[in-house]
């Protein structure tokens, strides 16, 4: 039967997608899309990851892979450097949001909306993030070419068809504004998703949202607690956490991480080497010291400190550590007796950490 699959080394590459190399949607045959599974499923987890990470794939592969390995169609909406992948068949249509394509030209734009923190008052339920909600209005209400009109005019043709909202990273937000707007009775699945709503938002959501967090994915925390409008504890995280780590997936609340305590863990990680620069070989003199470039240094060492704990809980983030670790731990389900005690958990729990 089938192998876990090894975790990639952990480098800028993974970070920023596609990954061409990757091999879709492998236990198909043995594991068919689930129906009708309203509480968290490893199965549809699996399913929808694959579905997430398949969307920051070029047009031309989508096409050709989902049609080739599993039989279904596609149509593929970009607008503003926003995707929405659309696949379908007679019996479900899946809709799969992109994340922040951070290798585009128009980077800057899609970076944008993330960085519009001001929340805005919606008609529906509450307070929402600026920046996802404009997303969510350009690729998904647009008028004759956004996601909705084609689904609904897929969904004129044979009502039967289930609908399944997912997305990774800016379009896990996006997905589960286009599910409420559906109405969807299925469950979300979303990878990596900021926060984007505040606490009456976050009540009156009537639609199952489970959220995937892999282990210190510093997105999830986004916008963290500081600046004039998310000092106040704005912005909540909705749904139901679901936390990736070594040991597979489980339900869990997460730390809600401030910036001073992004700052501690940069003095925690680099203090001996912030001591040795201080207290080592100090001259006798500040004009000596100066001379000797210490000031300089520090910032340099700062400065390095600072890149290393950002790529830590970036690489987290990486939409293909979410695609393996819910294909390792939906093998694990299944073994006899649902033990997550593989043979190649340890191999690769010692691998993750020696890799960080």
């Amino acid at each position: 039967m089938f192998e876990p699959l090894p975790l990639p080394k952990l480098t800028d590459a993974i970070i920023f997608p596609p990954n061409m190399d990757y091999d879709y949607f492998r236990l198909r045959q043995h594991y068919p899309f689930p129906c009708g599974k309203i509480d968290f499923d490893p199965l549809a987890c699996w399913w929808l990851s694959e579905f997430s990470l398949i969307a920051y794939e070029h047009p031309k592969f989508i096409h050709l892979a989902v049609d080739s390995i599993l039989g279904m169609q596609t149509q593929i909406v970009n607008i503003d450097n926003f995707r929405c992948l659309i696949a379908y068949d007679e019996k479900r249509i899946i809709c799969a949001f992109r994340g922040t394509q951070i290798k585009s030209i128009s980077m800057l734009k899609d970076l944008s909306y993330g960085v519009l923190v001001k929340p805005i008052s919606t008609s529906y339920y509450g307070m929402l993030h600026q920046g996802f909600f404009g997303s969510y209005e350009r690729i998904w209400l647009e008028p004759e070419i956004g996601g909705r009109e084609i689904v609904k005019r897929l969904q004129n043709e044979i009502p039967e068809r289930e609908l399944w909202f997912t997305g990774h990273s800016l379009g896990g937000a996006v997905a589960v504004l286009a599910a409420l707007e559906s109405n969807c009775p299925n469950p979300v699945y979303t990878f990596g998703c900021p926060k984007f709503c505040d606490q009456e938002f976050a009540q009156r959501i009537h639609i199952r949202h489970y959220r995937l967090i892999n282990r210190d994915d510093i997105v999830v925390r986004f916008p963290p607690r500081f600046s004039k409008y998310i000092g106040k504890d704005i912005y909540q995280m909705d749904g139901v956490v679901y936390l990736i780590t070594d040991e597979g997936i489980r339900q869990a609340n997460i730390e809600d991480k401030t910036l001073v305590k992004y700052v501690y863990d940069i003095w925690k990680t680099n203090r001996k080497t912030i001591f040795k620069l201080f207290f080592w070989g100090i001259p006798s003199s500040a004009v000596r010291y100066l001379l000797r470039f210490r000031v300089m240094a520090f910032f340099a060492i700062l400065t390095d400190a600072m890149q290393d704990l950002l790529f830590k809980y970036m690489v987290d983030h990486a939409p293909v550590l979410y695609a393996i670790s819910s294909h390792n731990f939906l093998l694990q389900s299944n073994m006899p007796g649902g033990n997550p005690e593989t043979r190649n958990k340890h191999h690769n729990k010692a691998s993750y950490i020696a890799q960080r």
